[in-house]
């Protein structure tokens, strides 16, 4: 998004006029949530983005890290055996550097759900985004096959994905930039691609400004260095791995449902469910080393043929024989290979 873009989205806490109260306060809450990492070699961040086309909700959180050694972000931490020895996360090394700018597209994978980014950026010792006032940083980029944009929060353009989440982590002892990307299609599959373009054009590190319930962000001052830095992503030469399929039946009716597993994400798909447009606690839940693990809901549709469709954040991809969706803590439906 844009630098007017994040001001306005920095400064809505405070507009009580454009914001109904429930909402203000769900803000609020969200708010007093931040956490700033102030040690001088590490700063952390997690950053949700949601589709500008439809509601957005921002969710922010800075938080500190105790101890990390080597991938500070986990980035592609799979849990499948299989993911993991058939590389599913695959190695590119690819450097490009402009303004004395150093960025390494380092790690990506992609499935027909999720493409994942991994950078490494080194930044030079004088320049502006080494300031100790940034709370995190951001990349400016598009995202492109064969000149079409498929992907961008550099402008208001509409991108043909759905959201994207950010992770990011700053060790200012070696002014080296850790960040990475997870691009969500709900609606469209990415697999058919054969070769994209990252093309990155600035860097940007955000101050938050005062900090504190009723505080807001009340001087957000945001630092942008531009540039020029394209990374080629040859999806030919990453592993494509076909999804599983799951069917079962809604516990109360009996109706049938089905399932899908992605290396990424599960997807369900279902007759509307009593009671679950209004539901807030929706999870898919299943039993991996004797424990009772959860798959939190990101985002749901309704298809052509009017069925929900409920994408779940998923890591097991091929690990789970048996799993559950629960509504409100009761189980409502049961899903097998």
């Amino acid at each position: 998004m844009n630098e007017d873009f994040e001001k306005e989205l920095a400064n809505l806490k405070n507009n009580e006029e454009k914001i109904p109260g429930e909402v203000k306060e769900k803000i609020d809450v969200a708010y007093q949530k931040i956490k700033t990492s102030r040690n001088k070699k590490r700063r952390l961040g997690t950053i949700l983005i949601a589709s500008i086309a439809a509601l957005v909700l921002i969710v922010v959180c800075i938080s500190p890290i105790t101890q990390a050694v080597g991938n500070y972000l986990k980035f592609g931490q799979f849990t499948s055996k299989k993911l993991v020895e058939e590389e599913f996360v695959h190695q590119l090394n690819s450097v490009v550097k402009d303004n004395e700018i150093e960025i390494k597209l380092e790690k990506a994978y992609i499935d027909q759900k999720q493409l994942g980014l991994y950078f490494i950026i080194n930044l030079p010792e004088k320049s502006e985004l080494m300031s100790s006032k940034i709370d995190y940083y951001n990349l400016g980029f598009s995202i492109k096959e064969d000149g079409e944009v498929l992907f961008t929060n550099n402008s208001t353009e509409d991108s043909q994905v759905d959201s994207y989440t950010f992770n990011e982590y700053f060790d200012d002892s070696t002014n080296t930039l850790e960040i990475s990307y997870l691009i969500n299609s709900f609606e469209n599959n990415f697999d058919t691609m054969e070769e994209l373009s990252v093309e990155i054009n600035k860097i940007s590190g955000i101050n938050q400004g005062e900090k504190g319930a009723g505080k807001g962000f009340s001087k957000v001052e945001i630092l942008t260095t531009e540039g020029n830095w394209p990374l080629p992503v040859n999806v030919q030469e990453m592993k494509n791995f076909q999804p599983i399929g799951f069917t079962g039946n809604v516990i109360e009716t009996g109706n049938k449902a089905f399932g899908k597993a992605y290396p990424t994400m599960f997807v369900v798909e279902v007759d509307p469910l009593n009671g679950a447009k209004n539901s807030t606690d929706i999870k898919l839940t299943y039993e991996s080393e004797g424990k009772l693990k959860e798959s939190n809901l990101l985002a749901s549709r309704l298809s052509s043929e009017g069925k929900v469709l409920w994408y779940f954040d998923f890591i097991g991809y091929d690990e789970q024989d048996v799993l559950n969706v629960q509504m409100d803590g009761k189980d409502v439906i049961v899903l097998k290979k």
